[in-house]
């Protein structure tokens, strides 16, 4: 592994402010992992060569993960792309369920039927699953209530849009 020197000012701020032993070495580790994440597609910093090779490695992991990004799950009206994140919300703690290879999956499992998983993620009871789902499909920033989507959806259907 190759030696990177930093100097001993640097190094005694960090003994210094921790009021311990610090692991520096761990410290900067992150840092620089945490830059290297943070920066990984910006192309005001790195080559497009180097962005061009990444995306295409990104591409490939994600659809060998999810399966092709047309395709994905039909619930009714609405539409799941593969790489969609279904969450519910139960007894204080969040469930998140995935859309791959056109089905749903959660806790190793694969499921076809929406209601079910609501139901196996709720004990065995009824629930309805367009109001306890949130979905953030590929393309989202954030979650939206399944019943929301629906009513969407449903609105584009009537009117051809």
């Amino acid at each position: 592994m190759p030696t990177v020197f930093i100097p001993d000012e640097i190094y005694n701020a960090f003994i210094l402010r921790s009021g311990k032993s610090v692991d520096v070495e761990g410290w900067i580790q992150n840092i620089v992992e945490d830059f290297l994440d943070r920066t990984k597609f910006d192309g005001a910093i790195w080559p497009i060569e180097y962005l061009d090779e990444v995306e295409g490695k990104e591409a490939k992991e994600w659809e060998k993960k999810y399966g092709d990004p047309e395709k994905g799950f039909q619930w009714k009206a609405l539409f799941l792309p593969n790489g969609t994140l279904i969450k519910m919300h139960y007894k204080d703690q969040d469930f998140i369920a995935e859309v791959r290879h056109q089905f749903i999956h959660f806790a190793g499992k694969m499921y076809n039927s929406p209601s079910l998983l609501a139901s196996q993620i709720a004990s065995s009871t009824s629930r309805n699953a367009w109001r306890d789902f949130y979905i953030k499909r590929p393309k989202d920033d954030k979650f939206a209530p399944a019943s929301f989507l629906r009513r969407q959806n449903i609105g584009k259907n009537l009117f051809g849009n």
